[in-house]
């Protein structure tokens, strides 16, 4: 069951791109520096600007209470970080379909958890966010998966994904791990925070 929607990150009134050029571009990534006008500024600004598709953001809650988070390889930080399961939204209609969303956010929960929604569970939106605002566009759109049960199938990885471990959290200990600065991947805090606001952890 789908509760709620994304909300949708529409394009901003008064803003223009008046000139653009791609520096860099790449299938998971393009760097390009583009002028703008905005509706609060005299004159033109350059920036330059990573484009990066949309992402989709599952935190997995067993029957319990407790939440399931992996313990993966980044090599960009060369660290491996416990994190919430986590994607790319590959389909650009997703812009104007939220099932495209959805079906991301549970192909990343099947994929990196070996878990899917039981039959009584729900996927519950809890919105989006940008992950560094200042540098890309890249948002990704927060989920809770309420009630989930193994596949039995296991994981299944794409490309250079290393996932070292799959294991349930209760809530004081994921808080534990953001106090001693051992959950730093932004994606996790930001669901974290959203469900503590929408008073979904106690």
């Amino acid at each position: 069951m789908i509760e709620g929607r994304p909300f949708r990150v529409e394009d901003s009134v008064g803003w223009e791109r008046v000139e653009e050029s791609t520096l860099f571009s790449h299938r998971y990534v393009r760097v390009e520096q583009a002028t703008f006008r905005t509706r609060d500024r005299i004159g033109e600004v350059t920036w330059v600007v990573s484009r990066r598709p949309a992402g989709a953001v599952v935190a997995p809650r067993l029957p319990d209470g407790r939440i399931l988070m992996i313990r993966q390889e980044r090599y960009p930080v060369q660290r491996v970080l416990w994190e919430f399961p986590a994607g790319l939204i590959d389909d650009p209609s997703f812009r104007d379909d939220f099932s495209v969303i959805e079906a991301a956010a549970l192909r990343e929960l099947g994929e990196e958890t070996g878990h899917r929604l039981a039959a009584d569970g729900k996927l519950v939106s809890l919105g989006h966010y940008f992950s560094s605002a200042g540098f890309t566009d890249e948002h990704c759109y927060l989920f809770l998966a309420e009630g989930v049960e193994p596949t039995g199938e296991g994981l299944h990885l794409d490309g250079g994904e290393n996932i070292l471990e799959v294991r349930p959290f209760a809530v004081e200990e994921i808080r534990d791990l953001i106090r001693r600065n051992e959950l730093v991947d932004a994606n996790s805090l930001a669901v974290f925070a959203r469900l503590c606001a929408l008073g979904l952890i106690a």
